[in-house]
């Protein structure tokens, strides 16, 4: 029994074939929401179009902002054992929601993740990932967390992954309201909650890369990152966290400081993030606890700011000429 969830925002385009893709499932949902999110363009009245001919789709208006807060409307819906998010300008396989369904039924997992590819405006795909792990045993949180954080951030993302509907509610996981980014946010949360959890090594979902996302909109994104790691450290304070789960956890946080530090590079207050992010213990501790080679030059500019500061100026300076 499955909810799936699709947040509908500016995607008149695309959101036929999303929904569609839905319909042609080998395993149909029980219900299909549709959560409108204040568009500008025809999305709405492709939403309504959809509920007249559909019992099983219905459409609500989020009253909440963003992805997270839109994602968060659909969620307080649901009422089937099983949820699955599905962005409105992406699409899956016909066999997506049957094979993780199965796979969610007979382990009793918390959640399921797969493959995701990348498609561009004339649906030519591509990989996302330079290699793919192999199929997961059941894994526990310790387990999970390791592989998320060792294998590109597989499953990190939201949408694609179906999740038993009470390890949501039991474990108060919501998604973040003002952070674009809200999966990222998430992860960590989700990370240290769940108890059952399993990767399968197949493209179940096929991701859409158009130029008007939001992903691709600008932002103060050394901002995005910063808000990222204040809300991993509000994680950590409210859990009990093993040492296993602690060591992954200083990779997450050392991931989203080195991202901070990149975009600062086009970010007008991106040194002053930079700064914030020098204040927090935590961030001094993840950085110096990191073994991993690829974080010795976050380790030498968290030392000397002075000279992230030069390579700003150097960089600001050139971009001008």
């Amino acid at each position: 029994m499955i909810t799936v969830i699709i947040p509908v925002y500016n995607c008149e385009k695309y959101l036929n074939a999303c929904v569609d893709s839905v319909l042609l499932q080998t395993y149909q949902p029980k219900k299909i929401i549709l959560v409108y999110d204040k568009s500008i363009d025809g999305s709405l009245a492709i939403c309504l179009d959809y509920e007249k001919q559909y019992e099983q789709i219905s459409v609500i208006n989020s009253n909440k902002s963003g992805p997270g807060g839109t994602r968060n409307t659909g969620l307080y819906k649901v009422k089937t054992k099983y949820v699955y998010f599905l962005d409105c300008d992406d699409v899956i396989i016909p066999r997506a929601l049957e094979i993780l369904y199965n796979e969610c039924k007979k382990h009793q997992l918390d959640m399921i993740t797969g493959l995701s590819v990348n498609a561009n405006e004339e649906g030519v795909l591509s990989k996302r990932y330079g290699t793919y792990p192999k199929e997961t045993t059941i894994m526990n949180s310790e387990q999970y967390l390791h592989f998320v954080i060792t294998h590109s951030l597989i499953g990190v993302n939201i949408w694609g992954n179906m999740y038993a509907t009470d390890f949501l509610v039991k474990n108060n996981i919501s998604f973040t309201e003002h952070i674009i980014l809200d999966d990222l946010a998430t992860s960590l949360l989700i990370g240290l909650s769940i108890k059952r959890a399993k990767f399968i090594p197949f493209v179940f979902y096929h991701y859409y890369q158009r130029p008007k996302s939001i992903m691709r909109v600008n932002k103060d994104w050394a901002k995005i990152f910063y808000d990222i790691y204040l809300y991993y450290e509000k994680t950590l304070k409210t859990h009990h966290v093993t040492s296993l789960q602690k060591e992954s956890a200083y990779q997450f946080i050392c991931y989203v400081v080195s991202e901070c530090i990149g975009k600062a590079f086009v970010s007008k207050q991106g040194m002053y993030y930079i700064k914030k992010l020098k204040q927090y213990s935590l961030v001094k501790e993840s950085i110096h606890a990191s073994r991993k080679k690829k974080h010795m030059l976050l380790r030498l500019l968290y030392t000397f700011p002075r000279l992230l500061g030069f390579i700003l100026l150097i960089y600001k300076k050139n971009s001008t000429k």
